[in-house]
Parts: structure tokens; sequence; C-alpha cells
């Protein structure tokens, strides 16, 4: 049986069926393609989250490590009185520490003040000095300010503390703890400050006041990276004061 010459072409494809056979090979790798792109752009986004996480959370170890290391020294005020070198408010807390700091420059001979806030447009920045004695805190304000993330939106912190119980009270316990969101050791009329009953002439003086640093101290952040159009809360830090209890401010 013979094979009709109209569906024989011995010349090959015709210049139609080239072009439509190459317009569908080339939306075949322009999908390929842009599906190996995104993949790779999905890749590279994981392994930038991946970094920074690890970097942000070498430095909340930091962080945590030199709260928890809060040192109780007192400095004294212009109305002389001795109060523990340790402020907070919501959005910044400041501190003597014993903690060696990113720098690792763990010295037996002195401690350092430090400083995080989140600065406009800047994130998450720290400031810190050694302390050598006198007022570590105006040489603190003065040192430049070192970025440790840049995407911090906010930082939070909450100061707590175990009330003390009155006379014939039972000792109260964590559960009954109260959160503060400033802490302010040079205010007699603060939490931490708690003032002692003048003692009658004849009688030796009551001694120096009672302080105490916090607790605890629980700090939430918020990251923003540029790709997204939502911050992100972390899971809040509750980080223990090793110091924190009452201390007797030292006589004059």
């Amino acid at each position: 049986m013979k094979t009709s010459a109209k569906y024989h072409n011995p010349q090959g494809f015709t210049l139609l069926e080239l072009i439509i056979a190459m317009t569908i090979l080339g939306l075949m790798m322009a999908v390929i393609m842009g599906g190996f792109h995104l993949g790779i752009r999905a890749w590279e986004k994981g392994e930038a989250k991946a970094e920074h996480n690890q970097k942000l959370r070498v430095v909340l170890d930091n962080m945590l490590e030199e709260i928890r290391s809060a040192h109780s020294l007192f400095i004294q005020s212009d109305e002389k009185v001795k109060y523990h070198a340790f402020w907070g408010e919501n959005d910044r807390i400041k501190f003597i520490t014993t903690a060696s700091g990113l720098q690792g420059e763990a010295n037996i001979s002195y401690t350092r003040a430090v400083t995080y806030y989140v600065s406009s447009g800047t994130g998450l920045v720290m400031k810190e000095t050694a302390c050598l004695g006198g007022d570590c805190f105006e040489d603190l304000e003065s040192r430049d300010e070192v970025v440790l993330d840049p995407n911090v939106s906010s930082i939070q912190f909450q100061y707590c503390y175990i009330p003390e119980p009155k006379k014939g009270e039972e000792k109260a316990t964590q559960s009954q703890a109260e959160c503060v969101s400033v802490w302010d050791p040079t205010e007699k009329e603060s939490i931490n400050f708690e003032k002692q009953e003048a003692a009658p002439a004849e009688e030796e003086p009551a001694g120096p006041p009672v302080q105490k640093l916090p607790n605890w101290v629980e700090v939430t952040i918020s990251l923003e990276f540029e790709d997204e159009n939502k911050s992100r809360e972390l899971p809040t830090l509750k980080i223990p004061i090793y110091l924190g209890k009452e201390t007797a401010a030292p006589k004059e």
C-alpha cells in the first residue's frame, strides 16, 4: 500500500511550525526559570533570617547575662542619699554590671556601666563604659552608640518585685509579685526605697534606708524587616537578677 504524498514532506518542518515550537519552548523555559528564581530568593531569604536570628540570639544572651549580673553599686545623690545605680524606664534600662560583655573584656578590677534602648532609625543600641568610681552614668551618656540589631523596632521593660510583708503578715510569694514600668531609685516614695522611721534622740540612729534591685526584669522585643509589612513580637523574656533582694545602704 502506497502512502499518499500529501502526508510526506521530505523538506522538514515549515517556518511556521518552528516558530510555534520555539514559542512553546520559550514559555516553558520562562516558567521553569521563574520557579528556579523564586526558589533561590526563598532560600536566600531563609538564610538571611537564620543568620539574623543567630546574631540576635547572641545579643540577647549577652543582654540577659548583663542584667542578671547587675551590681549593687551605690551612688550618692545631691541630697546625700545613697541608692543603687539601677534606672529603668519603659523603653530604656541603665545599670552597673559585672559581666564582661560582647567585647569579652572580663576584668575583675572594674565593673561596667551599660544602657540599652532603641534609637530611631538605627535599631537596638547600647552604650558602655568602665566604671572605676565616681558617677559612671555621666561618662556613659558621652559614649558612642553601638548598633546591636537594626531590625529591632521597639523594646519594652517591666521591673518586677515581690512586696515585703508588713508586720504580722506572711511573706509574699512570686505569684503575688508586682511589675512597674519605671524603676527610679532616687525617688523616696518609690517601691524600692523604704524610709526608716526616725529613732528617738537618746537612741542610736535607725540606720540607713533599705533599698533593693528588682527581683527580675521582663523584656519584650518587636522586629521589623524591610520585606515584611508587619512587625513581629518575640516572646517576653523573664530575666532574674542575682542581687534582686534587699540590700542595706552603706553607712556614712
